[in-house]
Parts: C-alpha cells; sequence; structure tokens
C-alpha cells in the first residue's frame, strides 16, 4: 500500500519493486475510488440542469425570438444561459459538472486509458528493443496515472466551496491556450513515466524522456485522428 505515496517521491525505487509484479489491482482500484467518489460529490454539489430547468429555458429563449428590441433579447439570454450553465466565456473542462450516469462509466473509461497509454508506451519502447511484454506495459500506465487521484481530490473541494477550476490562458499570436491544474497532473505521470522507464529499461535520463515524449506525443496524435475521424462520422450521418 505504501507504494501509492512512494510513487510521489521516490518512483524509480517503487519501479524497481513492480518490475516482477505490477499489482495492478491497487492503482486501478485507488483511481477509480477517487473518481467515483469525486464524481459523486460533484453530482451532488454541483448538478446539471434539471429537465425542468432545461424546459423553463428553452420557453423563455423562444419569447425572446419575437422581442423586438434586438439588443435586450440578446442581453436576455445571455443572462439566462448565465444563470442555467454559469458564464460563457469559461473554456471546456473549467465548470466542475457530473451526473450520477456518470459513474458507472467510470470503468470502461478509465481501463480504455490505461490500454491506451499502455499501448503509446509499448510502441515508443520498440526503438530501444525493449523485451518487456504489452501487459507489463499496462500495469506501467496504471501506476503512472496516480496523479489523477490528487486531481480528484481538488476537484472535490473545488465542488464543496462552489468553484469551478481555475485556468490560465495563454495567447500567442492569432492562437489561444488555456490550461487547468490538470496539466500539473500530466506532468506528475511524464515525471514519473521518465523515473519508472529509467528503471525498467536501465537507460539514461535523455533517452527516457525521449521516449516518454514519443509515448505521449503517441497518444497525442492518436487522440487527435480520433476526433478528425468522429467528426467526419457525424458529417457523413447529417
Amino acid at each position: 500500500m505504501d507504494k501509492l505515496w512512494r510513487i510521489f517521491y521516490d518512483p524509480r525505487r517503487v519501479f524497481d519493486e513492480l518490475r516482477e509484479n505490477q499489482q495492478i489491482w491497487l492503482p486501478i482500484v485507488t483511481i477509480l475510488g477517487a473518481a467515483a467518489i469525486s464524481t459523486l460529490v460533484i453530482a451532488i454539489l454541483s448538478p446539471p440542469p434539471t429537465s425542468g430547468e432545461l424546459d423553463e429555458y428553452r420557453k423563455q429563449m423562444l419569447l425572446l425570438e419575437v422581442e423586438p428590441d434586438r439588443e435586450l433579447a440578446q442581453n436576455r439570454k445571455d443572462e439566462l444561459y448565465e444563470e442555467l450553465y454559469g458564464p460563457r466565456d469559461l473554456p471546456p473542462g473549467v465548470r466542475l459538472a457530473a451526473t450520477f450516469w456518470d459513474i458507472p462509466l467510470l470503468v470502461p473509461s478509465f481501463l480504455l486509458l490505461f490500454v491506451f497509454v499502455g499501448s503509446a508506451f509499448w510502441i515508443a519502447t520498440k526503438n530501444v528493443n525493449s523485451e518487456i511484454l504489452w501487459k507489463e506495459w499496462f500495469g506501467f500506465a496504471t501506476w503512472i496515472n496516480l496523479p489523477l487521484v490528487l486531481i480528484a481530490i481538488l476537484d472535490v473541494v473545488l465542488a464543496a466551496i462552489g468553484r469551478d477550476r481555475p485556468y490560465i490562458s495563454i495567447d500567442i499570436g492569432v492562437m489561444s491556450f488555456w490550461t487547468t491544474y490538470s496539466s500539473i497532473g500530466i506532468v506528475l505521470s511524464m515525471v514519473i513515466a521518465v523515473a519508472g522507464l529509467r528503471s525498467w529499461t536501465s537507460k539514461g535520463l535523455g533517452t527516457c524522456i525521449g521516449l516518454t515524449g514519443l509515448a505521449f506525443g503517441i497518444q497525442i496524435v492518436c487522440a487527435l485522428l480520433a476526433m478528425v475521424a468522429y467528426s467526419l462520422a457525424v458529417l457523413m450521418l447529417k
């Protein structure tokens, strides 16, 4: 059990111990448990609009369509939207919201995540003639994703005080980016992954940093391709 917190300050030694037995049930149960509790708390404290509220919102919006003063109508529409959903300018992933139906979806969602991440590291390490099996990389993926527990705890705290996730917006020329504390979790996962690779592959720090970057790059490319495929499928079905 002590591996769950030692992974954050002594990850290489933890992965030395995990080389023969990944004990994947331990991080899986911990991550799923934290995510389930977080989702439950958010669903109770920050629930999405009810069907009655949505019906009333639609009725008000329809009435405003015939309002002759278009500026007044638009201002009122903005007010109604923010009363129901919060500020319009919040980027995706910042607003805390969940339903009780999200909880059963956590198991397949996280298992798919672990398969995805494990496969990315399995592919990335083929460049160094790694003989580590795919199932071991699956276990590796469960351990490096333990920072998700910290994100879940922070979400619960924010839901309890009625706040959304804080975020930072970065403008570079005509492009704009935003990030929340979930990015810290990704960085922690990458740091843990580098230590894990140094333990399992016996490669140098630079090589392990490169392999980690490659694995995360594979994940980003695959995610983008999946988004494009989904968008094309939606367009074709219309």
